[in-house]
This record gives C-alpha cells, sequence and structure tokens, in this order.
C-alpha cells in the first residue's frame, strides 16, 4: 500500500494535474492508494468539490470563515473506510488542522495535520501540545493498529533547535519516527510523515504542483487489502432478441381461458401465470461479469502525460535553478497556459464524441454532467450489523434482522384512549365502482415510468409497456372482475423491502430507510381504483382544505402560502402568535387498517369498494433483500438474499399508488382536534397557534398539543417530542418571550428557525438563514459550472444550469424572493451565468441573461408571482368587488389590496402578490394557461429586471 502526500495550496484548481499524474504513476505501475493533502484551500460546505475518478472523499477538515489552510485525505473507491472522530478540543484552525480516517480490513489509521507557518499567528508550542494529544488519543483507543501521520507541519527538522528536539521526544515518546529526512520545500524539510510502522519505505518526489516542489511517499510493505476489482452477478437478459421473443409470445396468446372466467381468481391465475411463464423463459436470469476496475480516463493522452511532466520539469527548473530565474518561470507559465487549453479542449472533444454516438443523448449528456459536477458511489451491500451488542456477518441473519425490525417496530402498540373527538358524520352517498376497459388500462400502463426496480415478480415497467396494447383488454377484464368480487390478488400483495443507509454507523439498523417495491401489475389496479377513489372524493369534497399533500392543484407553495399569510395577519393585527411542528415517527407504517376501514366506510366508500380496499390491506406480506460479495476460489459473486416473509399488520404500503390517499383520509380529521390553524402536508403536521386575548399563549398551545397527541395515539400514531419544535413569530421592535410547551413531562424545544416543507423559516420571516443556504448550494455548484462550461457544450451546460440553479432559486421563491437578503442570492446567480458565459468578472450578466433565456432572480419572483395570481384566484377580490360604488375600467379589475399595519404583512407573499400582479401590462393579464406563463416569461427575459423596485417603477 502507497501513502502520499503533498502540499498543494489550492486542490481543487489543480485537479486535472492530479488526474495527469495519477495516471503517468498508474502507467508505470506505481499504483497510489491513499491522497493526502495539506493547504486545500477549500472553505467548509465545499467539499464536494474536491472530485479524483477513482478515489472518495473520506474525511476533511475546511475552515469557515478564512481562506487557505485545510487538509482532506482520499481513498481508493474500492475500498472501505470511514472518518475518525477526533475531539474538538484537538483540531483547531491554524494551529493544527486536522483530519483522519480508519481504513476497514487494514488494520490501518492516517491522519493529516497542518500548521500556520506564521510564528506570530501559530504557536508552535500550541501545534507540539497538540500533537502529544493526538498521539495520546490514537494509541489508547487503537493499541493494535498501525498509525500514519502526515502533514505539512511546518517544522524544519534539518536544523536542529528545541522545537525540532521536542517533536523528536514527542514521537518516540510514542513508539513514533519521522520517515522524511530530505528537503520538501526548497532546502527546508517542512512536510514529515511519521508511524508507529517499522517495515516501511519512504520516498521523495519531484512533482512540482505547488511551492511545496515535492510530493512524500510511504510504502507499506507486506500484503495490501484484497480489492475485489471484479464479481458476477445474476441479473435478466433484457436484449434486443429476447424482448422481440416475448412480445412475440404475448402477441400470439388470445387469453381466451382468462375471457371465458367469470370468477377473478381464475382468471387473474391464468393471466399471472402465463405471463410470467412467458417471461422467465424470454428473460432468463444469467450470470453477468461486472467490471470494477479503476477506470481510465479516456481523455488523457499519451501526449497530454508527456506535456504534463514537462510541466514539471519547468516548474522545477525555475523553482530549484538560480540562473536564469525570470526566464524559466515566464516559458513554465507559456506552457501552463498552453497545456491547460489543450486539456480542457480533450474533454470537450471526448464529451462531445460521447454525446454524439450515444443512442440516449439526454442520458449521455447528465453523465457527462455529472462526471463533472458529482462522483458519488453508492454500495448497495450490508456486510454487518449490530444486534443486542453483537455483531452478525451471515446475511440470512442480517435480512431477517431488518424485516423483524421493519414489522415488528411498528406492531407495538400504543396507549389506547377513547377517542372524544367530533365523530366522523357518514356521507350519505356511496362510491360506484365503474367498469374500466382496454383504453384506460393501457393509458395506466404507458403512463409508468422506465425504471429497472421491480418487486418479487421481477417485472418491470419498460417490458409491460412493450405489451401493453395486447394485455390492455385481457387487463381489463381481469380488473373489472375485481372490482365486481371486491378482492385484490394475494400474488400482488407481496412487498421487497431494500434497507437504504442514511447517514451515522452502517452496522446500526436505525440508520437505514426501508424502500419498498411492489409488483408493476400491482400498480395497474392500484392505479385504476385511485381514479374511482379520486373522483368521489373530488365529488363529495370529503378531504379537508387543511390537506395539502399528494392532492390535484396542491403543492408545496400553497401550504407555505396558507402558513406565512395566516402568520403575518395576526402579526399585522397585534396578535402573538407560535407555531407547532410535530413530527411523526413513520406515520405510514402505524396505521390502523381496522380505524382506517371504519373512515373509509363512513366516508361512503362501501360495498364493492370497501371490500376491495379491505383485500388490499389485509394479509400483505414482506420480506426484505440485501445483496453480498461471497468469495469462492478467488471468485466473487454477488447474491441477492431474501429474509423469511412476514406478514404486516398496520401500516398503508409504501411504495406503493393507493398508500399516500389512504394515509390522508386516515388522518383528515385531525384538524377537528384543535380550533387552531393546522396545516397537513402527508405526515408533515403544522399548528399555528394564536392568543385569544384571554388565555396565555403557552397556556393555548399546551391545549392545543394535548389535543393534537391525544387524538393522534386515539389513531396509533406516534410522535416524536425530541423532533418536536415551537417558534414564535415577531417583528425586530417587539420583544422576546418565553414560553414553557410541555407534553407529559417532555419539554418542547424553541428554535429561531426552521425547516419547513424545504424552506427555512425563521422567526422574523427575513428569511435570512434560507437564502444563505441557496448561495452556498449556488456557491458550490459555481466552480463546478466553470468545469462543465470548459469541458462540455453551451447547450448541455445551460441543461446543468436548469438542472440545478433553477430550481434551487426557483423553489419557495414566492416566499422569499421579496426579502432584503435576496440581493445576495442575485450576485451568486450572477456568477453562475459569468461562469457559463466564461466572461470576466466585472462584465455586465444582462445581455447573457437575454442571450440564453434565463431569468434573473427578481424576474423569477415575479413570474412565481403572477403565475400564483392566476392559478389561486379564490384568494384574491377585484377592487370592483369590494366596494359598491362603480369604478372605471383603470381601476376595476385591479386586485384590492388590504390596509396593512406592520411593515412585514405589508412586504408578505399575499400582499406582494397583488402588487405585482396589479403593475402587470393588461394585454399579459388577459392571457390564460399556458400562453400567459410563456407571454409573461418572454416579457420578463426581453426587460431582464434586476429588482422589484425597478419592476414596479416600469411605467406600462
Amino acid at each position: 500500500m502507497t501513502l502520499f502526500h503533498q502540499n498543494i495550496a489550492s486542490l481543487c484548481k489543480k485537479l486535472d494535474s492530479l488526474e495527469l499524474l495519477i495516471s503517468d504513476f498508474n502507467e508505470n505501475n506505481r499504483e497510489i492508494d491513499i491522497l493526502c493533502f495539506s493547504e486545500t484551500f477549500v472553505k467548509e460546505g465545499f467539499e464536494g468539490n474536491i472530485k479524483l475518478s477513482n478515489y472518495k472523499l473520506v474525511s476533511s477538515f475546511c475552515r469557515q470563515d478564512k481562506n487557505r489552510g485545510g487538509t482532506c485525505i482520499l481513498i481508493r473507491k474500492l475500498w472501505e473506510a470511514k472518518p475518525l472522530t477526533i475531539p474538538s478540543g484537538i483540531v483547531t484552525k491554524i494551529h493544527f488542522e486536522c483530519c483522519g480516517i480508519e481504513i476497514m480490513g487494514m488494520n490501518l489509521i492516517v491522519c493529516v495535520i497542518y500548521r500556520v507557518p506564521d510564528y506570530k499567528i501559530s504557536s508552535i508550542g500550541m501545534f507540539l501540545h497538540k500533537l502529544e494529544k493526538l498521539l495520546h488519543y490514537l494509541t489508547s483507543k487503537y493499541q493494535r493498529k498501525k498509525i500514519i501521520i502526515c502533514g505539512d507541519w511546518n517544522l524544519d527538522i534539518l536544523k536542529p533547535n528545541k522545537h525540532t528536539e521536542a517533536l523528536q521526544s514527542i514521537l518516540k515518546s510514542f513508539n513514533f519516527q519521522t520517515h522524511i529526512d530530505q528537503p520538501t520545500r526548497g532546502n527546508s524539510c517542512l512536510d514529515q510523515i511519521a508511524s508507529n510502522i517499522k517495515e516501511i519505505h519512504a520516498e521523495i518526489l519531484n512533482v512540482g504542483l505547488s511551492d511545496h516542489e515535492t510530493a512524500q511517499t510511504v510504502t507499506l510493505k507486506g500484503n495490501k487489502q484484497k480489492c475485489c476489482n471484479s464479481w458476477f452477478e445474476y441479473k435478466r437478459d433484457y436484449n434486443v432478441d429476447n424482448m422481440k421473443k416475448f412480445y412475440d409470445c404475448i402477441t400470439s396468446l388470445t387469453f381466451s381461458e382468462v375471457f371465458e372466467s367469470d370468477k377473478f381468481e381464475e382468471a387473474f391465475k391464468s393471466f399471472y401465470d402465463l405471463f410470467c411463464m412467458f417471461y422467465d423463459l424470454c428473460f432468463p436470469v444469467i450470470k453477468v461479469k461486472i467490471n470494477n476496475r479503476p477506470r481510465k480516463l479516456k481523455w488523457i493522452t499519451k501526449g497530454l502525460r508527456i506535456s504534463s511532466k514537462y510541466k514539471r520539469q519547468l516548474y522545477l527548473t525555475y523553482r530549484l535553478l538560480k540562473t536564469n530565474k525570470p526566464t524559466n518561470k515566464l516559458n513554465f507559465h507559456k506552457y501552463s497556459k498552453v497545456l491547460r487549453k489543450c486539456i480542457h479542449t480533450a474533454q470537450k472533444i471526448h464529451n462531445h464524441k460521447t454525446i454524439l454516438n450515444s443512442k440516449n443523448k439526454g442520458r449521455a449528456t447528465w453523465n457527462a454532467i455529472s462526471s463533472t459536477v458529482s462522483d458519488r458511489m453508492h454500495s448497495d451491500e450490508i456486510n454487518m450489523i449490530t444486534i443486542n451488542n453483537s455483531t452478525h456477518s451471515d446475511p440470512q441473519v442480517i435480512c431477517n434482522s431488518f424485516n423483524d425490525y421493519f414489522i415488528n417496530d411498528t406492531t407495538k402498540q400504543t396507549p389506547k384512549l377513547n377517542n372524544t373527538h367530533k365523530k366522523i358524520e357518514n356521507n350519505s352517498r356511496t362510491i360506484f365502482l365503474k367498469p374500466t376497459d382496454e383504453n384506460e388500462i393501457n393509458n395506466i400502463i404507458m403512463s409508468f415510468k422506465n425504471s429497472k426496480s421491480h418487486g418479487h415478480d421481477g417485472i418491470i415497467s419498460k417490458i409491460l409497456k412493450l405489451c401493453a396494447f395486447h394485455i390492455s383488454r385481457a387487463l381489463a377484464h381481469i380488473i373489472n372482475l375485481s372490482f365486481e368480487e371486491g378482492v385484490f390478488p394475494d400474488d400482488l400483495k407481496l412487498s421487497i423491502v431494500h434497507p437504504l443507509h442514511k447517514k451515522g454507523d452502517k452496522q446500526d439498523m436505525g440508520n437505514y430507510r426501508p424502500i419498498t417495491l411492489v409488483s408493476v401489475l400491482s400498480k395497474v389496479f392500484e392505479k385504476a381504483m385511485l381514479k374511482r377513489l379520486n373522483d368521489f372524493i373530488s365529488s363529495c369534497d370529503i378531504l379537508q382544505p387543511e390537506q395539502f399533500g399528494f392532492r390535484k392543484g396542491s403543492s408545496t407553495s400553497l401550504a407555505c402560502f396558507e402558513f406565512v399569510k395566516y402568520v403575518t395577519e395576526c402579526i399585522n393585527n397585534n396578535t402573538p402568535v407560535l407555531s407547532l411542528f410535530l413530527d411523526m415517527s413513520c406515520a405510514f407504517d402505524y396505521v390502523n387498517h381496522d380505524k382506517l376501514l371504519h373512515k373509509l366506510e363512513s366516508y361512503g366508500i362501501r360495498g364493492n369498494a370497501y371490500a376491495w380496499l379491505e383485500s388490499y390491506l389485509r394479509s400483505r406480506r414482506q420480506g426484505t433483500e440485501i445483496k453480498k460479495l461471497t468469495q469462492k476460489n478467488n471468485i466473487f459473486t454477488k447474491e441477492t438474499h431474501r429474509s423469511q416473509l412476514l406478514f404486516k399488520k398496520t401500516g398503508v404500503p409504501q411504495g406503493s399508488i393507493l398508500g399516500p390517499l389512504l394515509f390522508l383520509l386516515y388522518v383528515n380529521e385531525l384538524p377537528n382536534a384543535t380550533s387552531h390553524k393546522c396545516i397537513l402536508f402527508a405526515d408533515d403536521t403544522t399548528i399555528i397557534v394564536k392568543s385569544d386575548g384571554n388565555t396565555s399563549l403557552d397556556s393555548v398551545a399546551n391545549t392545543a398539543l394535548t389535543n393534537i397527541i391525544e387524538w393522534l395515539e386515539a389513531h396509533d400514531l406516534r410522535i416524536n417530542l425530541q423532533k418536536t419544535k415551537i417558534m414564535q413569530f415577531r417583528t425586530y421592535r417587539s420583544s422576546k418571550q418565553h414560553y414553557n410547551i410541555l407534553y407529559d413531562n417532555n419539554k418542547i424545544d424553541e428554535v429561531e428557525s426552521y425547516k419547513f416543507l424545504g424552506v427555512n423559516i425563521d422567526t422574523h420571516l427575513n428569511w435570512k438563514e434560507h437564502i444563505d443556504i441557496v448561495c452556498r448550494k449556488l456557491q458550490r455548484f459555481t466552480f463546478a459550472l466553470k468545469n462543465v462550461r470548459q469541458n462540455i457544450s453551451i447547450e448541455a451546460a445551460l441543461t446543468a444550469y436548469h438542472g440545478y440553479v433553477s430550481s434551487v432559486l426557483s423553489y419557495g421563491i414566492l416566499l422569499w424572493g421579496n426579502s432584503v437578503e435576496v440581493e445576495r442570492a442575485l450576485l451568486v446567480q450572477k456568477r453562475c451565468i459569468r461562469a457559463l458565459s466564461n466572461i470576466w468578472y466585472l462584465d455586465s450578466c444582462k445581455p447573457y441573461f437575454k442571450k440564453y433565456n434565463i431569468l434573473p432572480l427578481p424576474c423569477l419572483y415575479i413570474r412565481e408571482a403572477c403565475m400564483f395570481v392566476k392559478s389561486f384566484p379564490y384568494y384574491f377580490k377585484t377592487r370592483q368587488n369590494t366596494t359598491s360604488r362603480r369604478l372605471r375600467n383603470k381601476y376595476a379589475d385591479l386586485i384590492y389590496q388590504p390596509p396593512c399595519h406592520k411593515d412585514i404583512y405589508k412586504k408578505n407573499v399575499y400582499n406582494m402578490c397583488i402588487l405585482i400582479y396589479n403593475t402587470l401590462p393588461k394585454h399579459l393579464k388577459d392571457k390564460e394557461g399556458g400562453s400567459f406563463k410563456n407571454n409573461l416569461t418572454k416579457w420578463l427575459i426581453e426587460n431582464c429586471f434586476y429588482s422589484i423596485k425597478e419592476y414596479l417603477e416600469w411605467e406600462n
């Protein structure tokens, strides 16, 4: 194993040079396994810009508020490593910038340290003290492990003095020794590698990547960890010939047995058995070899490697030789500039050829973008888990344990309380299940996305769509029988769960999210039922207006609009107000089937529809699948292991079509549990509590919280009190009040900001924190956008811009687009445009906004506000409708704006929508639907407003 350290002095600017250097090493059979860098110049939050092919970033230290400095460690992607948790008292900015990793299965710890060389700023004594603390921590916690510590310590061991003697003394006291005894920068040995390993070989390489001319490497003797460069995996063979064969088989079937049967189970079994038989015959499971060797970058040619080597020689010449120095420096800079252009040209040509020769140019474009922007590598393997403080590696034990965890955790009984809340009034109307036909079923199948995911039967949507026209008539007959008999097929009630690691310890089952997959044929049945349920629910107006999730014509923007409008109205009326953000734990999995069915019957879902839904919910089975590599005779095979099937007695099926709607119906009466304003978006529940003028606000809030929790517990739902938060809203001039909100002796934490449906809301509604987050996201992407623009065409770069920058700016802009802080986000957007256009940082961006048909941030806000008024006219009244006097035509059609007493209300989303829409030219207001949006967008691009004030002062 070889470790490489370099003081890089701006890592992100030298990634291409590093790629060429690593490629040169690989050509000479000198593979680098661990890359350690000091002085990365990467600020906190921008770690995603550190991207090298075949390597993954494991650990880093980045400064928050100062430039320069920083350390990071990358390791080959084929290996498993995790970052070290170093005590906060050791790592210190400037004095001791440190990060470390533990390489799994290698018995090895690696740390990299950087210290600022300025003795006036950085104390050598503090550095030595913290180094001693680090060594004590590592040697006591990892007693039997090999430890390597490298970095730029800015202590020249070639010049003995009291500091270098103290350094050697500290290292020897922990049985460490230094391995570098040659100059690493000029005539000084400032970079060092020390370890407690005896059999190790150190070397100095003149790579010329920074003002530290050399890189330091150490090679550990002994057996290196064996990496799985390739393995075999079992997959279905979906080649073109097999698809044609399957299509011919299906088209040759008449499904006579299906149409002759008047019983659902017989008809479905005949169809399903035939379909699965031909599916298995035509798409056999074959053993496929998967190569996972380090990929070679195709744009790196032999000529580029030679040129890169010559550039390093020029650099070393001007750095190390004292004669003719100005000429040497000039030659180096000229050659570097030419080489940089050659590299970008080579990357652009390679990407252009790849996109041009691809059958799916859209996917090829995104692959080129993602290879530049991000390089994440997800592993679907779970090798070990911890159960009752003991570690298990048997794959069958792992998947059975996961299945037990996902099911048993939701079947634990919660306290049963008497539901004293208002009972549901029975709906006098009853749903009628209208028969389906082959056109509807064909449209349902063709609406599915082409996805490789599949349920237990292995059927993917692409193959179902291939033969949709030929099976839709048979499926329509089967589904009609299913509706008539009120039966859902048992074969489609089996769900497969794949545990997906979220964050934290990979051995802790609590750090995994269950991803549930159901059969694609089940989704055909569900979508047919969903259309009928939606039609009935809409006609009876069953869902409460407080429900915003999974409803047509509703969105997170509408929910946020309601929230902010109500809060600012309270502030405008001098009414104290706070919000309760409730966190429900695994709400979809805790739904009680009996109570859900009782609600459905009360809502008018009776007869065959009730029986069908009861059959759909009951006797559902669940299994968990994991994948794991096994080795036999030096051959690796990735095998799929499935747990025992268990019955799931609670919950609505996740990953299903019907699940979200059934959950909405289950919690539909939740707003009736309180008299306060509720905002429900699926399992996200927010209660806005305002003072009644007679009782203290904390007393009112306590009562509201108690009523809501009692309702949830009466319906077997759980609330996580640790994640439930409160927030009070106030103006800058009003003083903060202290509220004591409790439930069952657990105090609810108060927060100054909270992420509400993806938008960060703060106590003053000034949106500063949300705009900070938007700016950080876009700043991280600006660097990537520069690389994208250099390596691919402008069309592909615009795809990257619209896919990321526009989506980040557009989300929730209706709320925060009028903030006083929004100018900062506009400046970052301009940086993105400059990166996209390759223009100077002082050049005007307006011509490029117009050239590429991109809306500046204020124009995005204006369009969103106008579209909201057009989409939800019932929120707004014209001036003519608010007065009995006859108004001139010029004013009659204007939207009425209510009186404002507070600035926070005057600038809120409701009033700004009115003000912006009233300023719009009349010829645009007269447009409707898509024509309105298209004409508005063209008009905004043409005018390219840089502020709301500029728009409001625009003369019609």
